[in-house]
C-alpha cells in the first residue's frame, strides 16, 4: 500500500524523537517482527516503528514479541484496523506497549496491559500533552513534536 508524504514525515519525526530516547540502534522502521499467537500461528507484520530491547546487532533473525518494548503504527487511512484487528494481534502476542498515531485527529492512542482479549488499558494523548513510554517513563514526548507544524 502506498504511503502519503505526511505519513512518511511522521515516521521520520518518530525516528528522531525515539532515537533520542532509546538510541538509534534499537529502532526498527517498517521492518518485520516475529509474532506468535496463543495457538502457535506465526506472522511477521511490518509496524511503522518498533523499539527493541537490544541493539540490532543482537538479532540474527527478526525480533520476536518479547524483544519489543514499543510498537507504533501511523494511521492516516488505516485507523479502524490499527485500533481493532492490529491491536488484537499485538495484544495476543503480548507486546507490552502499542501506540497508534492518528494523523487525522493529531493524537496518540496508547495501548498497554495486553491480554488474549486485547489491551486492558487504552489512553489518548492530544496536542499540548506529553506521553512517556513504559520502557523509559522519565522521558516525556510532546505529542505536538510528532506532527508537522
Amino acid at each position: 500500500m502506498g504511503q502519503s508524504g505526511l505519513h512518511a514525515q511522521i515516521i521520520r519525526a518518530l525516528m528522531n524523537i525515539l532515537a533520542n530516547v532509546f538510541g538509534l540502534e534499537r529502532l526498527m522502521i517498517q521492518l518485520p517482527v516475529r509474532l506468535q499467537d496463543e495457538i502457535g500461528r506465526r506472522s511477521e507484520p511490518l509496524p511503522d516503528v518498533a523499539v527493541t530491547r537490544e541493539g540490532y546487532i543482537a538479532y540474527d533473525e527478526n525480533p520476536a514479541a518479547d524483544d519489543l518494548l514499543l510498537v507504533i503504527e501511523v494511521s492516516d487511512s488505516s485507523i479502524r484496523p490499527d485500533l481493532t484487528s492490529i491491536a488484537l494481534l499485538y495484544a495476543k502476542a503480548e507486546i507490552s506497549e502499542y501506540w497508534v498515531v492518528d494523523v487525522d485527529k493529531r493524537r496518540v492512542i496508547v495501548h498497554r496491559d495486553p491480554s488474549q482479549e486485547g489491551y486492558r488499558e487504552i489512553m489518548e494523548w492530544k496536542q499540548g500533552e506529553t506521553v512517556s513510554p513504559l520502557a523509559q517513563p522519565e522521558s516525556h514526548i510532546a505529542v505536538a513534536d510528532i506532527f508537522p507544524q
